[in-house]
């Protein structure tokens, strides 16, 4: 499944990973967010892969987590993590949502987030 937009309470939760890393990153996360656009998405947008018009990744370096622990409830009060990674040069990557239980995502509870270092 494609779309091309966030969702509000995702564009929310990457603004609240942005304001934990320090300033240059949060920067770059910010104004990346403002700009990107899903490549793909998974249909229950489990995870979330970002374009960044005018960036080129030329060839993959890997990614890695930002060093925060989002963690809120589906719709049944299932526990889910939210994951943030950015490539090799801390620019947004990916949006993953992982439901420890191996069921599909049914929709998140946003007014459950907690997001901690």
């Amino acid at each position: 499944m494609r779309n091309s937009r966030l969702i509000l309470e995702e564009k929310n939760l990457i603004r609240r990973y942005a304001e934990l890393l320090p300033l240059a990153e949060q920067e770059l996360i910010l104004a990346d967010l403002e700009i990107a656009q899903i490549k793909e998405c998974a249909s229950n947008r489990s995870w979330i892969i970002f374009s960044i018009p005018g960036y080129e990744r030329l060839i993959y370096q890997g990614q890695h987590a930002v060093e925060a622990e989002g963690k809120l409830l589906d719709k049944d009060g299932a526990e889910v993590s939210a994951i943030l990674y950015v490539d090799e040069n801390n620019r947004l990557y990916e949006l993953e949502f992982v439901r420890w239980d191996a069921n599909e995502l049914i929709g998140l509870q946003w007014g459950t987030l907690e997001l901690c270092l």
